[in-house]
């Protein structure tokens, strides 16, 4: 291999190798930032349609007009496996839903309205039924139905005003004999210590979270019919609109940096922080803050 060449390769390796993926915590595009259900998991669930209430928060900054989402549930074949997260030709699929998301102006904190567009539905949470058929635990071994048997909801985010503007995503719903999960709860977003309220000055500055409640304790079964006892993780996933966050992933009592850049295009948006707490184990906070 010539010189040449040699020069060639590394100038595509250095250029792919750049950063020109979005950075995880910018608020700069239309996300899906957390589906939180009522019920995490659901203990010895019995045949027929069980309810579960989900809650999408999305984020739409610089979008217009309302966003559609469609909404369908269905037992998991093996997500973890590697399979595609589908309902398609599934016995157990739900109807698929669709629900407008509206923009309309609301002065509401952790909704979804211009001009933030960041927050959860106006019209509220979203009835989706579970479709499960009679003794299904019967077919599954001590060990999955102690740990998990999971249904999928699968969402797919579209802006009405440009059909190819579509994203997806899904989150998990746990069926198990153990003693129900429930979702973990944030207190306050805290910013250099003290409650965040207001825009900060420029500058950087170090976010953490308060939780209302301590992570809980389970217990694991392995293949032997051995149990494990663990403790859940809290884990809080950082997102701003203005500024950067670059690491973007802290622990209870530990902080991110945000630096806070305010940018000359603001005009008449505050600035939106937010803040979603995973337990590791299905259960889900968030927290919507929006500054001026």
């Amino acid at each position: 291999m010539n010189f040449k060449k040699i020069l060639f390769i590394q100038f595509i390796l250095i250029s792919c190798s750049s950063t020109n993926f979005p950075n995880f915590s910018d608020l700069d595009r239309m996300r899906i930032l957390a589906l939180v259900v009522d019920t995490p998991s659901i203990q010895n669930p019995q045949g027929g349609i069980q309810n579960v209430q989900l809650t999408p928060y999305v984020s739409d900054i610089g979008g217009t007009g309302d966003l559609k989402m469609t909404v369908q549930s269905c037992l998991d074949r093996g997500v973890s496996q590697g399979l595609i997260a589908t309902c398609e030709n599934e016995p157990t699929a739900s109807l698929p839903q669709e629900i407008t998301i509206s923009s309309a102006i609301t002065s509401t904190e952790g909704f979804f309205g211009s001009p933030e567009r960041t927050g959860s539905p106006q019209s509220g949470a979203i009835t989706v039924p579970l479709n499960i058929p009679e003794n299904l635990f019967s077919n599954f071994s001590n060990q999955v139905t102690h740990n998990g048997l999971s249904y999928l909801i699968i969402v797919e985010l579209q802006a009405l005003n440009n059909p190819t503007q579509k994203i997806k995503s899904f989150r998990r719903v746990l069926l198990t004999t153990q003693v129900p999960n429930l979702n973990p709860v944030i207190n306050e977003i805290k910013i250099n210590g003290t409650t965040l309220t207001g825009k900060p000055f420029l500058g950087s500055h170090e976010l953490s979270f308060d939780a209302v409640n301590s992570p809980d304790q389970y217990t694991f079964l392995n293949s032997i019919g051995e149990f494990t006892p663990l403790t859940e993780t809290y884990e809080t996933s950082w997102f701003v609109s203005d500024g950067t966050i670059i690491s973007s992933r802290s622990n209870l009592d530990q902080t991110v940096t945000w630096d806070f850049l305010e940018m000359p295009s603001l005009g008449f948006r505050r600035v939106v922080v937010v803040g979603v707490l995973r337990d590791g184990r299905g259960g889900i906070a968030v927290k919507v803050k929006t500054l001026q």
